[in-house]
């Protein structure tokens, strides 16, 4: 961009450059990124809060303008007024993130309709820190997302994961570690600061459950990071090639039911498959948007899904 400046765009970020903010006869190379890292450094001083926003980049780092730029991104926290906010920076990655005070002239921000907004003069990493004032009240739009993957000797794991969407990169980082398949079942949710209590049932005769058939996400995972359980599922019948079950995800009240009906592919006893064993377990790992969008393809699986 030029003294001109210009508009950015990058899914929901939105960046514009003023007329005036670079001076004239020069040129700046600018690009907007979504980071897909952990950050567990972040300074978290209560137990209450959690990042609500997409790590953003504006690049280069550094840069100085004559004029303030504006910069949007979205959070997924609900009910605004139950929510006390910060607007967390650093420069590079091996800085520490530091608070923007009310009083700094560079840098100001506001919070209102699903949106952070922020009037700066330079470039930097940001993101939303959200800290939950009204227990009852105050939510987070998170996903509820299920995952499968067949594994040797007629065992089959069938994972649900629970993300916001600003970290989808994480989650499909996660995905193809494990080499599950998405099951093209998203859904949704406004979560409260509640354990999720995560249930399997209702399975076609010839299945059954290996380990354990409830499980608990605690509160505190939900909110800070994006957790998941991966059900280990036995096929008794060979001739067999088809799950159907149901998994319900229970927060207080709200009851999320997931209806499952997939065709699966046998693996041989023969081949590298993981065994059964590594299947089971909570997974605290911070690591994925795909979003409520369906996923239409399966590599080597034929899928009939529902969701209610």
């Amino acid at each position: 961009m030029d003294s001109n400046g210009g508009d950015l765009q990058l899914g929901g970020i939105e960046l514009q450059i003023p007329c005036g903010a670079i001076a004239k006869d020069i040129q700046v190379d600018i690009s907007l990124e979504q980071l897909a890292v952990d950050a567990s450094d972040i300074p978290f001083s209560n137990h209450m809060e959690s990042r609500i926003s997409p790590i953003v980049y504006c690049r280069p780092p550094g840069t100085i303008f004559n004029k303030h730029c504006s910069l949007s991104f979205p959070h997924n926290a609900v009910h605004e007024d139950f929510w006390e906010f910060t607007l967390l920076m650093r420069e590079n990655f091996l800085d520490n993130w530091k608070k923007i005070e009310g009083d700094d002239k560079n840098t100001t921000f506001t919070v209102r309709n699903g949106r952070c907004y922020i009037q700066t003069n330079h470039f930097t990493q940001w993101f939303l820190l959200g800290k939950l004032v009204e227990l009852c009240s105050g939510r987070k739009k998170l996903t509820l997302g299920l995952f499968g993957k067949m594994l040797k000797e007629h065992y089959f794991r069938l994972r649900v994961r629970i993300w916001s969407d600003h970290d989808y990169k994480l989650v499909e980082e996660e995905e193809m570690k494990e080499d599950e398949k998405a099951l093209d079942i998203f859904k949704p949710i406004n979560a409260k600061f509640l354990d999720i209590e995560i249930s399997i049932g209702d399975l076609l005769n010839g299945w059954e459950v290996h380990d354990q058939r409830n499980v608990t996400l605690a509160d505190r995972q939900i909110w800070t990071s994006r957790p998941s359980h991966g059900f280990l599922l036995k096929l008794n019948d060979a001739s067999m090639n088809i799950l159907v079950a149901t998994v319900s995800c229970k927060q207080g009240l709200e009851d999320h039911k997931f209806n499952v009906h997939t065709v699966i592919q046998h693996i041989s006893s023969t081949t590298d498959a993981p065994h059964p064993s590594s299947a089971i377990g909570t997974s605290h790992v911070q690591r994925p948007h795909l979003g409520t969008t369906p996923r239409t393809s399966l590599s080597g699986w034929s899928k009939y899904i529902y969701c209610t």
